[in-house]
């Protein structure tokens, strides 16, 4: 009994398995895999780690969580910026390498 309490205790706090936030991605300065250790998703060619959201950080990566609120943020700035400034965007058109949007 004694050794089983003892493995629970090592066990404890302990990241049981994986799973996807459905609304967070990483950002590293270049090619991830130089910096946190990754693996592929079982459901989809993505690449997820093991590592907790606030680990992420402290290892210095950028979550950002694009939660419904701020899509809806963006949706409206766009609306916006186009009745104000007659100026239309699409914010699915513009490339995630586009050096003039960074």
């Amino acid at each position: 009994m004694q050794r089983t309490l003892k493995l629970a205790e090592s066990l404890e706090g302990s990241i049981r398995n994986r799973g996807i936030h459905a609304s967070a991605i990483i950002i590293a300065p270049d090619d991830i895999i130089n910096y946190i250790p990754v693996c592929t998703s079982k459901d989809a060619d993505l690449l997820v780690t093991q590592f907790d959201g606030s680990i992420i950080e402290n290892a210095g990566m950028l979550k950002m969580d694009f939660r419904f609120k701020t899509l809806t943020i963006l949706r409206d700035a766009v609306r916006l910026i186009e009745k104000i400034h007659g100026i239309k965007n699409d914010l699915d058109s513009i490339p995630l390498d586009d050096k003039k949007n960074i």
